[in-house]
């Protein structure tokens, strides 16, 4: 490095000897937290002109936005988490929270006034006198608990096929799907081939845990996008052959318009209720138009071409969509 240098050429390391004071310490703190600041504001501006964070990237224009990938991820997770609150906040979760919790707390009940009725049948025996049977039976009557449903008749069926298995059927006792753990209760009731107690214990977890997996859903949903991304690049570089962009170019755009996507989506769920219904029709009209607009001010094509590039596209985009969705609780459930 020249002597008198002050930054290296190569890494852009400020020369100095290694010491620094506090003072420029917490300066260069400050710095770098605006700095990150300032590549979120370029970023979402660029973003509100449809295109525009693609074209710059292109033309060289790279440090003062986010890489393309993190973008993706940090909106797709945003999104994700967002989503995983509201349906934290919603009736439906705490109706399927209560479910399973509400049967156990039931048969717990059912089984508590089944040993009280036990021990008043052996202290009637204990005592067969008149007036200590009849004392303890107007007690067990007042206390409704005189001759209780049996627990054990209580039992649910579970009939499933496992992504086209061969259909697997169980009739199992209510307590012993909400005392049992799951390895004992397969033991119990006589599950001992492997794929079937594999298949069977997912299921149980899942009907045991439905919010949980709903959640994990979620979690795995952005990793799966990035998976479709490039197979949406291959598909932009096909439409656009005779284009003189490679691969990689592709891959950013289709990067770029996903984050955007993500971003109008996350719009729709920053409200606790459910969004103005005008604010719902606006952001699903931008998130149709956008990658229009985007596909033509990148590759400059005319309204039409686009139009029909955009439509293959998007018809490439659904049938994608559909197959990552089934891999992705295909992928679920097995993980659960």
């Amino acid at each position: 490095m020249p002597e008198h240098s002050k930054y290296c050429p190569q890494c852009s390391q400020r020369n100095h000897d290694g010491k620094l004071t506090f003072r420029e310490m917490m300066a260069e703190s400050i710095g770098t937290l605006f700095n990150l600041d300032n590549r979120i504001f370029n970023t979402l501006r660029a973003m509100l002109v449809p295109g525009k964070l693609t074209t710059n990237y292109f033309e060289g224009k790279q440090i003062r936005y986010y890489h393309p990938v993190r973008l993706f991820i940090f909106t797709g997770l945003a999104l994700a988490s967002i989503i995983a609150v509201r349906f934290q906040q919603s009736d439906l979760y705490k109706k399927q929270e209560g479910i399973f919790d509400g049967n156990k707390a039931e048969l717990t009940q059912k089984r508590f006034f089944a040993n009280l009725d036990t021990a008043r049948i052996a202290f009637n025996g204990d005592h067969p006198d008149a007036a200590s049977v009849a004392a303890v039976d107007s007690f067990a009557s007042r206390a409704n608990f005189l001759h209780p449903v049996p627990v054990e008749s209580d039992s649910s069926g579970i009939s499933f096929r496992f992504f086209g298995q061969q259909k697997l059927s169980l009739k199992i006792a209510n307590l012993d799907l909400v005392e049992l753990s799951t390895d004992s209760l397969l033991t119990k009731y006589g599950i001992h081939e492997s794929w079937d107690r594999y298949r069977l214990k997912q299921y149980l977890q899942m009907y045991k845990q439905p919010n949980g997996f709903i959640l994990s859903l979620l979690g795995k949903a952005i990793w799966m996008l990035l998976l479709v991304v490039p197979l949406l690049a291959l598909c932009l570089r096909l439409l656009y052959l005779r284009k003189p962009f490679v691969y990689y170019e592709h891959f950013v755009f289709v990067l770029d318009i996903s984050s955007a996507s993500f971003v109008l989506l996350f719009l729709n769920f920053i409200f606790k209720q459910s969004p103005p219904i005008w604010l719902t029709v606006v952001l699903v009209v931008l998130s149709m138009i956008y990658p229009f607009i985007a596909m033509r001010r990148v590759y400059k094509e005319g309204f039409w071409r686009t139009s029909l590039k955009y439509t293959l596209f998007t018809l490439a985009g659904v049938a994608l969509g559909i197959v990552s969705l089934l891999l992705l609780l295909f992928a679920s459930i097995l993980l659960f």
